[in-house]
């Protein structure tokens, strides 16, 4: 039978990064406003999860609770307890805060091959997985930036000194586990315009480069057992990769998948639909653009010169990075990837995704995600008299 409570077959729940609290007591006041009366509402009075964001100045915050009060509970874990909420996800790919004013490249800083990356992001999990030792659940993970971004340049490559931090990253987080009990996994979030920017990308670096710095320093399965891959639907549908085909391949080659975000971009396949999309252009966020034939492009953001002075052919389709609400099928002339999220709920329904895995809404662009979440609950046949969505 699926779970979806905290310590269940599927914990289900969604990123609170989609709430801009300015520190701590915000973020805890939407935890009891907003984060659990939503899941409670739709999942039920069980231990549910809750998918936390823990900027670097929250964590500073907690690290500070933790240790003014030693071996004992501390307030922000003592909440969680409350509420019957645990942060078995946690997305610390944003480092610092990145709502209200223009991020754009911003969010992928400071990138793996710096030691602030490193200590933050042990930080969360040690954290974590006291929070998580409180509930008696085994294990957690977090997702993080695929080790940097490009920048303009296409040919950029990853970087040694990122290689290194992420195998003493797998060494910190085993010394978690011995001295907690609870796994946490990292999981590389790839993303368009990044590093590794597809599943492909990311279980070639990890076999090529990340794997065997790891067994030359006799780690390698330290490094399987505590680093995974972020499937993020919105960004495998924005480089053209069919995301249930990826995370096979993950777990045939030994590499675990333990975070799905369940997300949609925008698709434009006519005319009407490329100046829909270009209106979309705004100062915040980038907005990734992949042509479906590549015969043009890669865009950086919807404001990228080369993509005003260019028409669809025939046939051809662009999608970008948009975060779009999952229950919206259209925009307008403009189609979502819903279809494709579907798709993945359905595998899910099928046991066709290994037990553990957590789904996570992850829409940073709308103000609450109710409606996000009754689409997936109704989708997964939960909480709802209609039958599961075929």
């Amino acid at each position: 039978m699926v779970q979806f409570e905290a310590a269940g077959s599927f914990p289900l729940t969604y990123c609170a990064n989609a709430h801009p609290a300015r520190d701590l007591a915000e973020a805890e006041k939407v935890l009891r406003e907003v984060v659990g009366p939503v899941l409670r509402g739709r999942l039920g009075a069980g231990v549910l999860c809750f998918g936390a964001w823990w900027p670097q100045d929250v964590v500073g915050e907690l690290n500070a609770q933790a240790t003014s009060e030693g071996d004992t509970s501390f307030p922000h874990r003592d909440l969680c307890l409350s509420l019957r909420l645990a942060p078995r996800s946690l997305n610390a790919f944003p480092m610092n805060r990145f709502h209200g004013e223009p991020v754009k490249e911003r969010v992928y800083e400071p990138d793996w091959g710096s030691p602030a990356r490193l200590s933050y992001t042990l930080d969360c999990a040690a954290l974590q997985a006291e929070i998580l030792r409180a509930f008696g659940i085994p294990s957690g993970v977090i997702s993080t930036l695929p080790l940097g971004f490009r920048g303009r340049d296409r040919k950029a490559r990853p970087k040694p000194e990122q290689r290194d931090n992420l195998v003493r990253l797998a060494l910190g987080l085993a010394a978690i586990e011995q001295r907690t009990g609870v796994r946490i996994q990292v999981a590389l979030e790839p993303e368009p315009w990044c590093l590794l920017e597809s599943m492909g990308d990311t279980l070639s670096w990890l076999e090529g480069e990340a794997a065997p710095q790891a067994a030359r320093v006799g780690a390698e399965a330290v490094l399987r057992r505590h680093l995974g891959i972020c499937l993020d639907l919105c960004h495998a549908a924005v480089v053209g990769e069919d995301p249930i085909l990826g995370l096979r391949l993950a777990l045939e080659r030994g590499w675990q998948v333990p975070k799905v975000q369940l997300s949609s971009a925008l698709v434009a396949g006519n005319a009407a639909g490329l100046e829909a999309l270009r209106a979309k252009a705004e100062p915040i966020y980038l907005h990734q653009t992949w042509l479906s034939t590549g015969r043009q492009g890669p865009f950086l953001d919807l404001d990228d010169p080369m993509l005003h002075a260019f028409a669809l052919a025939e046939g051809e389709e662009l999608r970008s990075h948009v975060h779009t609400p999952l229950h919206l099928e259209r925009e307008g002339p403009l189609r979502s990837t819903q279809d494709q999220v579907l798709a993945f709920l359905r595998c899910v329904q099928a046991g066709e995704i290994p037990e553990g895995t957590v789904l996570e809404i992850e829409t940073y662009t709308t103000p609450r995600m109710d409606a996000e979440l009754a689409f997936v609950c109704e989708a997964l046949g939960l909480g709802s008299e209609n039958p599961p969505i075929s």
